[in-house]
């Protein structure tokens, strides 16, 4: 063993293990991409989530949907097609609301941004199946 090395050392064992690749860690910016301000939504600063994020608030996303219609079938409450399709659109824009920065806990701006922006959704998702019947 190099001396300086040790189990606790790792860096004394090779040269090359003492310097990591990639960028010097005073050229990355101070705050991730995710976290910087990209709009106002109600005086409420959004965020814009990385490509992972949205795919985690979706699965969370579908995974909760499964989870409430399992519950009202086996609870003898069974949701029409039309119904289930309006808690998906609801419960997606909940999980991502909650990637871009907008939370029911933080304040009446937040609950008036997801209440609203629900509202939206519910009257598009409404009027698609106007058109589709």
């Amino acid at each position: 063993m190099p001396a300086g090395a040790d189990r606790w050392n790792w860096r004394g064992a090779d040269p090359l293990i003492a310097r990591p690749a990639g960028p010097d860690i005073r050229t990355l910016p101070t705050c991730p991409i995710s976290q910087r301000p990209v709009m106002t939504l109600f005086g409420i600063q959004l965020r814009r989530p990385t490509f992972n994020e949205v795919t985690a608030a979706t699965v969370m996303a579908v995974g909760l949907w499964v989870a409430v219609i399992g519950l009202a079938q086996a609870s003898g409450h069974a949701l029409q097609g039309r119904d289930a399709g309006a808690l998906l659109v609801v419960s997606v824009w909940g999980c991502l609301g909650a990637r871009l920065g907008v939370g029911f806990g933080k304040g009446g701006r937040h609950l008036a941004a997801h209440v609203g922006v629900n509202a939206v959704l519910l009257a598009l998702y409404q009027g698609a199946l106007v058109l589709a019947s």
